[in-house]
């Protein structure tokens, strides 16, 4: 198996481009969800934290979470268990509604099964829960297994040291002299397990990274694998990723990470507000040639307040326009390395 970069990269960008629609129109539902999903998050907190429920009718979305970005701290000391049921679920749903178009659009880039035609798709099934535990089990494992480890020794030197520092002792410089008594720290500097701190960080970052990549693929093979296949995801990623391939694959993903920052900047810094002033701008002088704005005095601020809520939600349509574009990277990406292993039969 060989990873070829320019053809994931390829795959990737042109998947997203020739078959944009069909990733809008499989995306858009469930992201939705997904967004309503993190507008309600705010208001089931304040309830967990207020002991009573709390609507938008009682505050705003923006002092919502404003409010809840505060208290965080206290909610998790309070309500541990309810916080860590809420994540869970959280992710569990997000991931799901992710897997519900995702895991077509893999499908389809890598074996050419067409997914369903309708406009209005939201279909969860054993494949996607497939889905859904390759996720877990490497993000997962690659926590539990690597920085969970080197979290812990940290908390623990941290301990350690400050128990040092904390701890004084009394010597006697003069032995012959009681009165030549001195009170010193058990540890005069913390610099040497600062430094093995640093180094057990860079390991763990590096080893994060390299499982990361070598595990890359596993939710791509469950998400097409069918009953025929007799391969094995966890092993055919690691297989995939083997030598020089993970290098590769870092290299594309890097390539394409860099080219979504760059577009999303130019889009959200440049493009949008540049055609939001250009439009405000071309209403102004519209209303102004046509003498309109003596006509209707200052009444007519409201049309331009209009134009403003109007350029908001198409500045968010066209953001989930890009975010479904990025999804589309992503299954490209997917079934471009599926492809590559030649593992899943068509």
């Amino acid at each position: 198996m060989r990873i070829n970069f320019y053809r994931s990269v390829t795959d990737a960008w042109g998947f997203a481009i020739h078959r944009f629609s069909l990733i809008s129109r499989l995306a858009w539902f469930p992201i939705l969800l997904i967004i309503l999903m993190s507008l309600l998050m705010p208001y089931v907190l304040l309830t967990i934290l207020n002991g009573r429920v709390i609507t938008i009718t009682d505050i705003s979305l923006a002092d919502a979470a404003a409010g809840i970005a505060k208290q965080q701290a206290l909610l998790w000391q309070q309500h541990f268990s309810t916080m860590l049921a809420l994540q869970i679920v959280s992710y569990v749903f997000t991931t799901l509604m992710y897997a519900s178009f995702l895991v077509p659009l893999l499908r389809y880039s890598a074996r050419g099964i067409e997914p369903s035609h309708r406009s209005v798709v939201l279909h969860i099934g054993p494949r996607h829960f497939k889905f859904l535990g390759a996720t877990l089990l490497t993000i997962g494992s690659i926590f539990l297994l690597l920085w969970m480890p080197v979290a812990v020794s940290i908390f623990f030197i941290d301990s350690y040291v400050a128990e040092a520092l904390n701890t004084k002792y009394a010597v006697f410089p003069d032995a012959d002299s009681l009165h030549s008594i001195q009170i010193v720290s058990g540890l005069e500097s913390g610099f040497g397990f600062a430094v093995l701190k640093g180094i057990l960080q860079v390991i763990a970052i590096v080893a994060v990274l390299y499982f990361s990549l070598r595990f890359f693929a596993v939710p791509f093979f469950a998400g097409v694998r069918e009953k025929s296949d007799s391969y094995n995801s966890i092993k055919a990623s690691w297989m995939l990723t083997r030598s020089w391939n993970a290098a590769k694959l870092a290299c594309g993903l890097m390539v394409l990470g860099i080219a979504i920052f760059i577009v999303t900047y130019i889009l959200n810094v440049y493009v949008l507000p540049l055609t939001a002033t250009a439009l405000r701008a071309m209403y102004s002088l519209v209303f102004s040639s046509n003498g309109l704005m003596g006509t209707m005095g200052q009444d007519w601020q409201w049309i331009l307040d209009l134009i403003e809520w109007i350029w908001v939600v198409i500045r968010i349509v066209l953001n989930l326009a890009f975010l479904c574009f990025v999804f589309g990277i992503i299954a490209g990406l997917g079934g471009s390395l599926v492809r590559q292993s030649g593992l899943a039969s068509d």
